[in-house]
């Protein structure tokens, strides 16, 4: 059994050696607090680095602007920041708004139904290109010039198939019209079905696109190896050249 007396020795010894890391932990402490505060605050640029700092002496009242609502005598903050739902809100709310403005926003740009159709025709053409060298398929675009609508069909689709496919085209916007199409023996179709072939040997024949929404008109120019080359925001006639060129008139 431990005495009383043996029992006082550990305390004293235990309670000894706290007390000396809990000095040294000071030190440290006020080592790294007058260092920091001489930094920001020219009040203490004069004290040594081994000088216990005492906020009586050496004012501590007005701090840097920068530093206001930092409090040096305990390192603690003043105000409080954000919680984790207070964050998960505000990011929540800010995908919300994104959701809903972002499309509008996309409207409001592309509100020119000439733009829109031209750039739908143009992504079309170049998808039917690429996809033709990729399967190695030739496909077909069938504008249907009177309804102001178009489809997809290759050559090894069956009659019901591509009966099926003609139920439901797609469409230009709205109010835009196909006015008509420059074919390969430069003449104008403008009340038939004019298909266009992309081969897999990434060649399509040359075609003028003239599409038109009230008074306005637009011209796409289609080169048999290069795709669309040339646009403009104007009914240009265009007479093509045997493939290989075209010359505007």
């Amino acid at each position: 059994m431990v005495n009383l007396e043996e029992k006082g020795k550990i305390k004293t010894s235990i309670i000894g050696k706290l007390n000396n890391r809990g000095m040294r932990n000071l030190k440290i402490f006020n080592l790294l607090r007058s260092r920091f505060l001489a930094v920001y605050n020219p009040a203490y640029a004069g004290l040594r680095n081994d000088t216990k700092v005492n906020c009586d002496t050496v004012s501590c009242a007005r701090p840097h602007p920068a530093f206001a609502g930092f409090r040096f005598w305990n390192w603690s903050f003043t105000k409080k920041g954000f919680t984790l739902i207070e964050l998960i809100l505000v990011v929540a709310l800010i995908g919300m708004f994104l959701v809903v403005a972002v499309p509008a926003t996309r409207d409001v740009l592309t509100t020119d139904p000439l733009k829109k159709a031209s750039r739908q025709l143009i992504g079309l053409e170049r998808k039917l290109r690429t996809d033709a060298v990729r399967d190695q398929t030739d496909y077909i675009l069938n504008l249907d010039l009177p309804k102001v609508a178009f489809w997809v069909t290759t050559p090894d689709m069956t009659p019901e198939k591509i009966d099926d496919i003609k139920k439901n085209p797609q469409h230009l916007p709205e109010g835009v019209t196909i006015a008509d199409v420059v074919t390969e023996s430069n003449k104008k179709q403008s009340a038939t079905v004019v298909a266009i072939k992309f081969s897999k040997k990434n060649a399509c024949p040359p075609a003028v696109i003239h599409l038109a929404y009230e008074e306005k008109a637009m011209t796409l120019v289609i080169n048999p190896f290069l795709g669309v080359t040339d646009i403009y925001d104007k009914y240009v006639d265009i007479v093509l050249e045997k493939a290989e060129s075209s010359t505007i008139k």
